[in-house]
């Protein structure tokens, strides 16, 4: 069998998995009401977390009660703590400096990355923070909502330092 074959495998059990969580998120955050909240973590997430990189769960489930918890979180300290544009400001500066110098994070099921392949990765990071920037002044309801996605992105980038650290 070749190996490229296995990989597809992987593939498909990864994208089937995503559209799971994905679908999961999407009910949950449809039946409470808080829809367009989500939608502005779930866009800043995948303008950010895909590029920067983070902890990934091993399996489908863990991967989606992960998700889930950081959706609520984000979602309710949204609608309970808002951040005035100057703290948001800070975490987009913030985020654009672990984006230029430390993305992308590596992890288990993705490679280290040198070079112009890193440097792509890099950019295409700091394009969504860039849109990321541009949306929170547009439309600031959606700033503070990028705001708790960005700390918990952030918290997640030192835990991934300090494990790969102890390692």
């Amino acid at each position: 069998q070749p190996r490229s074959r296995g990989l597809g495998d992987v593939y498909k059990r990864q994208i089937v998995g995503d559209l799971q969580k994905d679908l999961v998120l999407f009910v949950i955050f449809s039946v409470s009401g808080f829809f367009r909240e989500f939608l502005f973590c779930f866009v800043t997430v995948n303008l950010v977390r895909r590029f920067l990189g983070g902890i990934h769960m091993k399996t489908n489930i863990g991967c989606t009660v992960a998700s889930v918890s950081v959706y609520v979180i984000a979602v309710a300290g949204g609608v309970h703590v808002i951040f005035p544009y100057p703290v948001v400001a800070g975490l987009l500066l913030f985020t654009i400096y672990l984006m230029a110098t430390i993305a992308p994070l590596p992890s288990p099921n993705r490679p280290v990355y040198k070079g112009e392949r890193k440097k792509k990765i890099q950019q295409k990071g700091l394009i969504g923070l860039g849109v990321l920037s541009i949306c929170s002044v547009i439309y600031p309801a959606c700033s503070t909502f990028i705001a708790w996605i960005l700390i918990l992105q952030i918290v997640e980038v030192g835990a991934c330092l300090l494990y790969t650290s102890d390692a």
